[in-house]
């Protein structure tokens, strides 16, 4: 893994075009006002070059498996993407 270089952006990958927008600063929108505050620091870490917001497609989004409920093909995409495997795979039964 490591630290990340100086003056690297740390890239923040996102599957919803509109939370890129508003990230960069690009699109405000008057529903954001009760996370303006939020809002607010990650376009100042954008201008300062901090961060930086990059499009990921849904089906590669990794943080969907800690959020949503999957389908059992992407669950075990999933479960190898972070490495953790059943001790006995026979053991694992799907309902």
């Amino acid at each position: 893994c490591g630290l990340r270089k100086p003056n690297v952006p740390m890239t923040v990958w996102e599957d919803n075009q509109a939370c890129i927008q508003m990230g960069h600063n690009l699109r405000g929108s008057m529903a954001a006002k009760h996370y303006q505050l939020r809002l607010r620091f990650l376009n100042e870490h954008v201008w300062e070059n901090n961060i930086e917001f990059a499009k990921i497609d849904t089906k590669d989004q990794l943080s969907d498996g800690f959020t949503k409920a999957l389908p059992i093909q992407p669950f075990r995409e999933f479960r190898g993407n972070m490495m953790v495997n059943p001790k006995d795979p026979s053991s694992v039964t799907i309902s």
